[in-house]
């Protein structure tokens, strides 16, 4: 499972290290590639395993459901697979990087069977609210029994 947060910097080459930790898990519980996409102001990265679980799931919807498609559409739209060099760095397209606002400094926080990449400024914004509004995360983790 990822979780924890780790400090790590893009290279001039728009390539980024993955935690140990995180590499370790990749070797021997996860399927390569991984895919990377754009999720509101943030990346998040998927093994391909739990890419084709995400995929199956969003087949299941509706054609008709215009909001779910344009969520979709966003979502896939922006979607690169990327592989593990030898050195256990990703090469992030600079189109995500851009949408994303990465430059240098980068934060990786692991969401359990995936992980994200943030603009530190950004994290800290969206932690702040997080703080401030709380209560209704955790009354949304209550409706769904957690």
């Amino acid at each position: 499972m990822f979780r924890g947060t780790f400090k790590h910097t893009i290279d001039g080459k728009g390539r980024l290290s993955i935690p140990s930790k995180y590499r370790e898990l990749l070797e021997t519980r996860y399927e390569l590639p991984l895919y990377v996409t754009l999720q509101e102001d943030h990346l998040i990265v998927f093994p391909a395993d739990e890419w084709r679980v995400f995929e199956a799931k969003f087949n299941e919807v509706s054609v008709f459901d215009n909001k779910l498609r344009m969520l979709q559409r966003h979502f896939y739209s922006m979607a690169h697979d990327v592989t593990v060099d030898k050195a256990g760095r990703i090469l992030l397209p600079q189109t995500l990087r851009e949408q994303s606002g990465l430059d240098k400094n980068v934060l990786i926080c692991g969401m359990v069977n995936t992980f994200e990449i943030w603009d530190p400024e950004r994290y800290e914004k969206s932690y702040d609210s997080f703080v401030k509004n709380s209560g209704e995360s955790f009354a949304a983790a209550r409706e769904y029994g957690i």
